[in-house]
C-alpha cells in the first residue's frame, strides 16, 4: 500500500502548518467535533461568520464589496482544513491555487465593476470523480492514484463552475469505485459522521456531507446513481437535489462502473441550505450546456413554476421490508402535520414490492459481476477493501462459472431482460401515481411523494445494508431531493418493541433505540410554577436579607418560582444588567452568603430560584472588557467587537456602520482613544457586546452557569439571548427612518441562526447536566414559527422564550422610542394574544405568560383603568386574564397587589432608568440640530408616562409606614403616591382585595388541568368590547370558558355589557362559575 501512503502525504502536505490542529487537541473518543472550528482558536471570528454564512448571501456580499472573494475563499480553506483534519474528508486540496484564482476575482472586479459569474468568488468543493486539471480524480483507488487530470479532459461541470465565477478549492472522498453507501477504501480510510464519528457520513457522496456539515464548504458537487447524494445529505442534516438524467451535465466525470448506462449517474448541488441549491442550479442550466458542453442535456432552459395554493402529497412511512426507525418515523410524522396544518392534503402511497425492485436494480448495476473492480484492484495488487465482501463473493462465484438471476457474469440477454423488467414497472408505478387522482381532493394526481432517505438517521460504520428508499428513484430516474426536518432526540425517539419481518429489518432496529424522557405535553416543575420576580429592602436599595423575609409571602401567595433580575457586582448603569463581576453579589445588595439564605429560604419551601443571566455583553468595567481594551495584541482582544471604522474622502471618521444603539438614536460604536478603535454596544457604550463567535468567550459564559448552578440556583433567565449572533462583516441596517444618521440594527443581531447553535451548544455542555430551568428573552419580530424553535423539546435549547409580541399593543413607532398609541384596538390585542396561545403549542414550543416585568410600564394603566373608582375591579380583571393564558406564569413584584403607572404629574427628574433619560437627551439634541426651539419634548414626556420602564421599578409597597416599608432610608426611586392606600399589609387584611383574588386564582389554576395544559380557543374575535376564550384539555375533558369584560366606554371608566353563549356557540349546560370579579363563585350572574 506503497501507493496509498505516498497519497495521504501528498494530500496532508498540503494543509499549511499555521492550520492544523495541535496533536492530541482532539481526542480520538470525540464524537462530535462540530464546534471543533470555533474551538480550536484557528479561525478569526470574522472567519466563523462568513463559513457560518449561505452561499447566496455570500455571492450578494462579494457583490456589494462588503467581503471579498479571497477572505471568502481563505476563510473555508482553513475550515475545510480543520474539517479534513477529523472526518478524513478530502481528497484532493489545492487551497494555494484557489487562493490565488479569488485574488485574480477580486482584482478583475474592483477594476471593471462586473462579476465573473452568478457563482462569483464563491468556493465550490467537488466529489473526487469530477476531473480538474493538475489534481488527481482517484475514486478511492490506487490505480488511478499520482495520475493528476488534464485541462483537455476536465469534466464539464467543472468547466462550467468556473464560467460561472466559482472558485474551486479541494475534492472531497468516496468509497473504493464509489459504489457503498459509506465512504471509505484503502487508499485514504475512512470518513466519519462529523455529529457522531461511529457512524456514516454516507455514500458515496460522504467526503462531501462530512465537509458541508463541519461548514468547510458553503456549496458541493456531488453524483447520485443509488442515492449517493441523498443518504449523506439525510446522515448530515443538508440538502440536495438529484435530478433526472438530462438535467444537469455529466460529461466526464468518472464512474465506478464505466460504461454501465443501465442506471445512470447524475450530478447535483449539496448545501446547507435549499437557496443554496437554487443558487447552483440557476447557474448551471444558465450556461445552457446541451449547446456546446454535454449533448446529453435536455435543452430546457431555467423555469419559474407557480404552485398551486393547495398542494396533495402522498407519503411511504413504511416501503414493507424495512420499517424507519423512531427518528425517522417521526420526522415523516412532522412533516405531515405541518403541511396538513397549512391546508394540504397528505394521502398514503404504497410501495409494491420491495423485494423485486431490489433485485431489479441488483440486475442493472451489477451484471458485471463486480468484474471491473477486481481489474481495478489487480492493477495495483490492491486488496479487496473491508465491506466489499459481497462483491469479492460475487467475482469468486463468477471464476467458478456460476450464474444466477441476480446477474452474477450476467449475459446481455440477462441484462435485456432486466431493463424490460424495469420498463414494466416504471409503466406501473406511474400508473399508482396516476390513480391518485381520486383521493387528493385537488382534480390532480399527487404533487409529491414523501419519503425516508433511509431507514436510519445514520448507520454505523460498515452496517448501511440498504437503500432501497433511494436507488427506486434512480432505476425510476425520478427526480428527489433532500430536507433535513429534525433530528435525533433521547426525549422523543422512545425505544420501542418490535420484530424485524426479516433479517435485514431486524439487524437495522436491534442498536438504534433510545430512552425516553419528557414529551412536549408532558408536565414539567417548570410549566406548572408560578414565578415571580424579586427586584431588588434598609440600604434604600432593598438586600439579599430582604427578600429571604419575604420568601414566606411568596409562598403564601402561591409562588413557586423567584426570579431575581441582576443582583451580581455592577456599576448599575442600567440597573444591573452592566455586570462587572459574574462571581458576587453587589454590595449594595449583600453578599454570596445572603444569597445563599435567599437560596435556602426558596429551597426548604419547596421553591425555586432562578438567576439572571446578561450574556450578550458585560460592563466595560468587567475584567474581560478592561483586558481586551488594553492592547490590539491582547489574548482577550477577540473576545469582544472592535473596528477601526472608516474614514470618508475628508478624512473624517465614522463608525463602522450604521447601526443604532437600543438606548436612543446615537451610535452603537464607541471610539477607544487608547487602542484607536470602535467597540460594538448594542446598548449603553458602558455595556459592550461580547463576541459569542470565540470559543473561549462561550466557555467563559459556561463556567459561570455552571457555578451558580452548583452553588444551588435552579436555572436562569437570559437576558436578549437571541442578540448574541451579529450577521457576518457587520453590514450596515437598512434605512427605516430616513433622516436619522444612525438606524435599528434589528435582523442583523436578532433571531440570526447561530443563536440555535449556541443554545444547542449550551444545553449539551450545561442545561443537560442540570434539572434547571431556563427562558431566554428575545425581542424581535418573528413569529411562534420561529420561537418555539428555542423551546420545542427535541432542539435541546431552552424550556420558553420571552417575546415581546404582545407588549406592542399600544404602541406606537417612532424615531426615539417608546410610544404610546392611545388608539389601540382590544381586537387588534386580541390577535397577537390569540396567535401566539394557539400557535406556539402547534409549533411544538412551550409560551412564558407575562404582562409585566422590570422592562415594562403596569398592565391596570395600560389594559384597564387605574382610576380610583375602577382600580380594583381592573386589577381582577386583569389578574384573571393573566392566570387563564397558556404557558408558564410569571407575576411582576406589586402586580399581585394592583400597582399602577407613576402619576402623570410626575416631573422629568423623577424617571431615573437610563433609556429613558437616552431618549430624552437624544430627541433634545436632534431637535436641536433641527432648528426646533420651544418645550420640545413634552410629546417625547406624554409617551415615557404610559411606557417609560419606571413605571415598574417604582419600590415595592409592602405597608403604609414611610417609604412603604422598603427602606428605612431614602429609596432610589421615589415611592409611588397612593403607597399609603395601596400595599400588602392592607390588601391581605382584606378578603376582598386584589392580593386575595390572585391568591385565589392561582389556586384555581392549579387545580386545574385545562388551565395548565389545555387547548386555547378564542371566541368572538372582532369584538372590541369582551376577550373570551375556552381552555379544554383533552385527556380530562375538562373544558372552561372566560369571558372578560375590556369595554372603555366613552369615558375610559368601563361599561357593562352583555355576552350570549348560545350566539358564540358555546353550551353552557351543567356549567359552575368557579370564580368572577363581580360575584361570589356559585351565582349565575357575571
Amino acid at each position: 500500500m506503497a501507493i496509498a501512503k505516498a497519497k495521504r502525504a501528498q494530500r496532508d502536505a498540503a494543509i499549511p502548518s499555521a492550520w492544523r490542529l495541535a496533536p492530541g487537541a482532539i481526542p480520538d473518543d470525540r464524537l462530535d467535533v462540530t464546534a471543533v472550528p470555533a474551538e480550536c482558536g484557528l479561525l478569526t471570528a470574522a472567519e466563523l461568520a462568513i463559513t457560518e454564512t449561505r452561499a447566496d448571501v455570500l455571492v450578494q456580499g462579494m457583490l456589494r464589496k462588503e467581503v471579498s472573494s479571497y477572505g471568502v475563499t481563505l476563510a473555508f480553506c482553513k475550515r475545510a482544513a480543520i474539517a479534513q483534519q477529523v472526518t478524513n474528508c478530502l481528497s484532493e486540496i489545492f487551497f494555494e491555487q484557489a487562493l490565488e484564482n479569488s485574488r485574480r476575482l477580486d482584482e478583475q472586479y474592483a477594476q471593471t465593476g462586473i462579476p465573473s459569474g452568478p457563482l462569483h468568488g464563491l468556493p465550490v468543493s467537488l466529489k473526487d470523480c469530477f476531473v480538474v486539471e493538475g489534481v488527481d480524480a482517484a475514486i478511492g483507488t490506487t490505480a488511478h492514484a499520482m495520475k493528476p487530470g488534464k485541462a483537455e479532459d476536465e469534466s464539464e461541470i467543472t468547466k462550467i463552475m468556473r464560467t460561472c465565477g466559482a472558485v474551486l478549492f479541494c475534492k472531497t472522498t468516496v468509497p473504493f469505485a464509489m459504489m457503498a453507501g459509506e465512504t471509505f477504501n484503502n487508499l485514504y480510510g475512512y470518513t466519519a459522521n462529523p455529529f457522531n464519528r461511529t457512524l456514516t457520513s454516507g455514500g458515496s457522496s460522504g467526503g462531501e456531507s462530512a465537509l458541508l456539515a463541519m461548514h468547510g464548504s458553503p456549496l458541493g458537487v456531488g453524483t447520485d446513481v443509488g442515492g449517493s447524494l441523498r443518504i449523506p445529505a439525510a446522515f448530515c442534516g443538508l440538502y440536495t437535489l438529484k435530478p433526472s438524467y438530462g438535467r444537469f451535465p455529466t460529461y466526464g466525470c468518472l464512474e465506478g462502473l464505466a460504461g454501465q448506462e443501465a442506471v445512470k449517474s447524475v450530478n447535483g448541488p449539496m448545501a446547507p441550505s435549499v437557496d443554496a441549491l437554487d443558487l447552483w442550479s440557476r447557474a448551471v442550466v444558465g450556461t445552457e450546456p446541451w449547446t456546446d458542453g454535454d449533448h446529453s442535456c435536455i435543452p430546457i432552459p431555467w423555469r419559474n413554476v407557480t404552485l398551486p395554493e393547495k398542494l396533495c402529497f402522498g407519503i411511504v412511512v413504511d416501503d414493507g421490508f424495512v420499517k424507519p426507525l423512531p427518528p425517522v418515523a417521526r420526522a415523516l410524522a412532522q412533516t405531515r402535520a405541518a403541511l396538513e396544518a397549512l391546508g394540504h392534503t397528505v394521502i398514503d402511497f404504497p410501495i409494491h414490492d420491495p423485494l423485486f425492485t431490489d433485485a431489479l436494480k441488483f440486475a442493472l448495476y451489477r451484471s458485471s459481476g463486480a468484474r471491473l473492480i477486481h481489474d481495478t484492484l489487480a492493477k495495483t495488487g490492491e486488496p479487496w477493501p473491508v465491506g466489499f465482501e459481497m462483491f469479492q463473493s460475487m467475482m469468486q462465484a463468477a471464476q467458478r462459472g456460476e450464474r444466477d438471476v441476480l446477474g452474477v457474469e450476467a449475459t446481455v440477454s440477462d441484462l435485456w431482460v432486466a431493463q424490460a423488467l424495469r420498463g414494466e414497472y416504471a409503466r406501473k408505478f406511474l400508473i399508482s401515481w396516476a390513480n391518485t387522482r381520486g383521493k387528493t381532493g385537488t382534480g390532480r394526481e399527487i404533487d409529491a411523494l414523501l419519503m425516508p432517505c433511509a431507514p436510519w438517521s445514520a448507520s454505523k460504520r460498515y452496517e448501511f445494508v440498504y437503500d432501497n428508499y433511494t436507488s427506486l428513484w434512480n432505476v425510476l430516474d425520478h427526480c428527489a431531493t433532500t430536507l433535513p426536518v429534525t433530528v435525533v432526540s433521547p426525549d422523543l425517539d422512545a425505544s420501542i418493541d418490535y420484530a424485524g419481518r426479516n433479517p435485514i429489518e431486524e439487524a437495522i432496529w436491534k442498536d438504534c433505540m433510545v430512552d425516553k424522557v419528557v414529551l412536549p405535553s408532558d408536565p414539567a416543575w417548570w410549566k406548572e410554577a408560578t414565578a415571580s420576580f424579586a427586584d431588588h429592602a434598609a440600604n434604600g436599595h432593598g438586600t439579599m436579607r430582604g427578600i429571604a423575609e419575604r420568601v414566606p409571602y411568596l409562598k403564601d401567595l402561591g409562588v413557586d418560582i423567584i426570579w431575581l433580575s441582576p443582583c451580581y457586582e455592577s456599576p448599575q448603569k442600567d440597573m444591573g444588567y452592566d455586570i462587572s463581576n459574574y462571581l458576587k453579589i453587589d454590595p449594595r445588595y449583600g453578599t454570596l452568603e445572603d444569597w445563599d439564605a435567599v437560596r435556602d429560604a426558596c429551597h426548604e419551601r419547596g421553591m425555586k430560584l432562578v438567576m439572571d443571566l446578561v450574556v450578550n455583553h458585560t460592563s466595560d468595567q468587567h475584567a474581560w472588557f478592561k483586558e481586551s481594551r488594553s492592547s490590539k495584541t491582547s489574548p482577550k482582544r477577540n473576545w469582544y467587537f472592535w473596528h477601526p471604522g472608516k474614514v470618508d474622502e475628508h478624512g473624517v471618521r465614522h463608525p463602522p456602520n450604521n447601526w443604532k444603539n437600543s438606548f436612543g438614536p446615537s451610535s452603537a460604536w464607541e471610539w477607544d482613544d487608547e487602542t484607536q478603535e470602535y467597540y460594538l454596544h448594542l446598548y449603553l457604550t458602558e455595556q459592550p457586546d461580547l463576541n459569542w463567535e470565540n470559543v473561549a468567550v462561550r466557555e467563559a459564559v459556561y463556567d459561570v452557569m455552571r457555578w451558580w448552578l452548583d452553588r444551588g440556583a435552579d436555572g436562569f433567565r437570559m437576558d436578549v439571548i437571541n442578540y448574541i449572533s451579529k450577521a457576518p462583516g457587520l453590514p450596515d441596517a437598512p434605512v427605516t427612518v430616513p433622516g436619522r444618521p444612525y438606524q435599528a440594527f434589528n435582523e442583523l443581531s436578532v433571531d440570526r441562526p447561530r443563536v440555535h447553535d449556541f443554545l444547542k451548544e449550551m444545553h449539551e455542555r450545561v442545561l443537560s447536566h442540570y434539572d434547571c430551568f431556563a427562558v431566554g428573552e428575545c425581542p424581535g419580530a418573528q413569529g411562534p414559527e420561529s420561537f418555539a424553535l428555542y423551546s420545542k423539546p427535541e432542539c435541546k435549547e431552552l424550556q420558553m422564550v420571552f417575546h415581546f409580541h404582545h407588549q406592542g399593543f399600544d404602541r406606537l413607532m417612532r424615531p426615539y422610542g417608546r410610544s404610546w398609541n392611545p388608539k389601540w384596538t382590544l381586537s387588534g390585542m386580541k390577535k397577537i394574544f390569540n396567535t401566539w396561545n394557539v400557535e406556539m403549542a402547534q409549533h411544538g414550543g412551550w409560551n412564558s405568560n407575562y404582562l409585566e416585568n422590570h422592562d415594562q410600564s403596569r398592565i391596570i394603566s395600560r389594559l384597564g383603568s387605574d382610576h380610583p373608582s375602577n382600580r380594583l375591579q381592573s386589577a381582577k380583571l386583569c389578574c384573571m386574564f393573566h392566570t387563564t393564558l397558556t404557558g408558564t406564569l410569571f407575576i411582576y413584584q406589586g402586580q399581585e397587589i394592583g400597582m399602577v403607572n407613576v402619576p402623570a404629574d410626575w416631573g422629568e427628574h423623577e424617571y431615573k432608568d437610563i433609556e429613558a433619560i437616552k431618549i430624552l437627551a437624544g430627541e433634545r439634541e436632534f431637535l436641536r440640530q433641527q432648528g426646533v426651539e420651544g418645550d420640545v419634548t413634552k410629546e417625547v414626556m406624554k409617551s415615557l408616562r404610559m411606557t417609560a420602564r419606571d413605571n415598574g421599578r417604582t419600590p415595592m409597597q409592602w405597608d403604609a409606614s414611610p417609604n412603604a416599608g422598603f427602606s428605612k432610608a431614602t429609596p432610589w426611586m421615589r415611592v409611588h403616591d397612593d403607597y399609603e392606600t395601596w400595599n400588602v399589609a392592607t390588601q391581605r387584611a382584606d378578603p376582598g382585595s386584589a392580593w386575595h383574588f390572585w391568591k385565589r386564582m392561582l389556586e384555581i389554576r392549579k387545580q386545574h388541568p385545562a388551565l395548565l395544559y389545555g387547548d386555547f380557543t378564542p371566541l368572538d374575535n372582532e369584538s372590541n368590547e369582551n376577550y373570551s376564550y375556552i381552555r379544554h384539555h383533552a385527556a380530562t375533558g375538562e373544558r372552561i370558558l372566560v369571558v372578560l369584560n375590556f369595554a372603555r366606554g366613552d369615558d375610559g371608566m368601563g361599561r357593562s355589557i352583555t355576552w350570549d353563549p348560545a350566539v358564540n356557540g358555546v353550551d353552557m349546560a351543567g356549567a359552575t362559575l368557579l370564580i368572577s370579579n363581580n360575584a361570589e363563585a356559585g351565582s349565575s350572574h357575571l
